[in-house]
């Protein structure tokens, strides 16, 4: 018998994002960051187009949407020359 596919996991958006001014594109990469690791108190080591694959937009679109998570305070981006950045994700309670 063939084995089921695998869930995807489950990811919880805080209800102050939901209920903020945020697109449905930064939802999207909110979610698509968690999915990715970003959640981790390390954060998550990723590049642009990861990023915009797993969210499923472009990459322009979701650079646009990383920006609009940074200035708002959910999104820190450690940038790294030569090297992927480092992303986490704010947990606002």
């Amino acid at each position: 018998m063939p084995k089921p596919p695998e869930a995807p996991p489950t990811i919880f958006v805080p209800h102050q994002l939901l209920s903020s001014s945020a697109s449905a594109y930064s939802l999207a990469i909110y979610a698509a960051l968690a999915a990715l690791g970003a959640l981790a108190p390390d954060g998550s080591e990723l590049c642009l187009s990861e990023i915009a694959a797993a969210a499923r937009i472009s990459p322009r679109t979701a650079r646009r949407e990383l920006r609009w998570l940074t200035q708002a305070g959910w999104l820190q981006i450690e940038h790294t020359p030569g090297s992927p950045s480092l992303y986490r994700l704010a947990q606002k309670l």
